[in-house]
This record gives C-alpha cells, structure tokens and sequence, in this order.
C-alpha cells in the first residue's frame, strides 16, 4: 500500500520572488498542496504531501534556496522565528506509523545540517529530550540570542554544528499530530488587547485545550490578530474558538473584522463547527457528500 506523508515547512518570507522559488521545488516533485504567506508576519508556510522520498527530496531542496535567497539579519516580521526554515513538520497521513514519520525526519534533519551547514533541533514526536517537545522553548529568544543559547550542553543541536548559520540561523524538524493554524483579527490597532485575548483562552493559562494563542500586530492593515495554532483538533473547534475570542473582544468595546485559515485543516475540526453553530442533534462526516464518495473511492 502507497504510504503518504505531509510536510509543512515554514519559511521566514514573503516576498513573491522566495516563494516563487521555494514553491518551484515541490511542484517539481508534484508533492505541493498549497502555501499562504503573510507580509506582516513576513512568513509562508508551504504544504506538501505525498510518497515519503519525493516529499523528502522536495525539501533538501527547498532548504536549499531558502538559504540561498533568506538572510535572517535583515528579517522583521511579527512572528517568532529563528531560522530562515523555522520549523519542519511531518505528518503521517496514510499507511505510515508514527514511527515511520519520526524516521524521515531524523534523516531530513541530518541531510539538512550536512549539506547546508544549518543546526537542526528535533522537536515533538521526534524530540530526543523533554525539554524539546514544545517549538516555543526551542525557539525562545529568537535568531538574535540563539548563539549564546546553544552554548549551553542543554540546548546543543541535534545535527549540525553547535553555532548558528550566519544567516539561515537555525531549524527545528519532527513529527507532530495535525495542527491548524487559524487566525482571528480584531477591529483594533490596540495590541494590548490582542495579547490580553491571548493569553487568557491558551491552554497553558488555563484556557481552551489544545490551543496556542500569541497577540501579534499587522501593520500594514493597522490592526492587531490573535494568531492561534490547534494542537488537538479532537477537543475543540473554529466555532468555539470564534465565539470565545468575539466575547472577551467584547469585553474590551472590540469586533473581530475577520478571521482567516492558514493551511488546510483536517474534515473533522470542520464538522465540529458546523454541528455546533447550527445546533445539530449530530453531524460527522459521512453526512459530507463528497467527502463520503471520496472514503468510498
């Protein structure tokens, strides 16, 4: 059986030109799904999926032209990073253990660090230590305060040399169950407010499980987002998140202007959503008429 993973490498740019770039590797190897990328975040987040070689193949190249064309010393952008390839997730899709996935990503991570001189960090299902699971402690103080970081025995690379690559500094790379990332935007410029939200709906805080929140601002719009990341779509959903973030904005005399899907996000957490805003007895997906041929064919 034809085994089929995912991939959703995220890269410190924005501009048309890097994507153009970057995207041309994956479409070589016709494993791309798709890819979005923000100005004000100044990131792009590419989706590819397919047979575990030609995904594996699509990304060492990638690699490459991101190091070629991203130089993180004159990066700005909202969101947290610390690489010009910040974070390499795997995915086991289809007829792929888990295990499987974390030994593709072993090999991306050493194939990356001994061509391309980067330093690679496993992170979640492939992380070699505790404190490695979560990308937010890896990444903590950023590209800027990462070389004095990994002068520590604690936070030595897993691959790769122990300094960062002068201006592709340095990667994260692991095997992850689905995330989706979805954003909500506020009818304000007040990034106070953004963070306040934020903080009090993560999980970490006590807030809504399974759920990542950060208070960014968009400049360029003139209005702040809660940025969120969904670590079990199984426990929550869009509308959940949607009604709790429009209640405590609220709270504050705000409106959310819109809300946005960054990536693709797996049928369930959809489903969830609809059930839930229309108040159905019951929905899952075989109630999708699409989606049920598909499972079928």
């Amino acid at each position: 059986m034809e085994k089929i993973i995912e991939c959703v490498p995220n890269f410190s740019a924005s501009d048309e030109k890097t994507l153009k770039a970057l995207t041309r590797c994956f479409e070589k190897h016709r494993v791309l799904l798709g890819y979005e990328s923000d100005i004000d975040h100044n990131r792009a987040v590419i989706t590819a999926a397919g047979k575990p070689q030609a995904v594996l193949k699509a990304l060492i190249e990638t690699v490459g032209v991101a190091v070629k064309h991203i130089d993180l010393n004159a990066h700005k952008g909202a969101h947290p990073r610390m690489g010009a390839v910040d974070v390499i997730p795997f995915v086991p899709i289809k007829n792929i253990t888990k295990e499987e996935a974390v030994l593709i990503s072993k090999k991306a991570a050493q194939k990356i660090s001994q061509k391309y001189g980067i330093p690679v960090f496993l992170y979640a299902h492939s992380a070699s230590s505790p404190n490695r699971v979560q990308l937010s402690d890896i990444r903590r103080g950023g590209f800027e305060n990462m070389a004095a970081k990994m002068q520590s025995p604690e936070w030595k690379p897993d691959f790769g040399p122990n300094i960062p690559h002068k201006t592709a500094g340095v990667a994260a790379c692991g095997v992850r169950d689905f995330l989706v990332a979805f954003n909500i935007n506020l009818d304000t410029n007040d990034l106070r407010i953004a963070k306040k939200i934020a903080s009090s709906i993560r999980e970490s805080n006590g807030g809504i499980k399974g759920l990542k929140a950060l208070g960014l601002e968009l400049k360029s719009k003139n209005i702040v987002q809660v940025s969120m990341n969904i670590t079990n779509t199984k426990s929550t959903s869009f509308f959940e998140i949607y009604q709790t973030v429009k209640k405590k904005a609220r709270n504050f005399g705000v409106e959310i202007k819109n809300s946005e899907l960054v990536g693709l996000a797996p049928m369930r957490i959809l489903s969830s959503s609809i059930k839930e805003a229309l108040k159905f007895d019951s929905f899952d997906d075989d109630k999708i008429l699409e989606y049920l041929l598909w499972d079928r064919h």
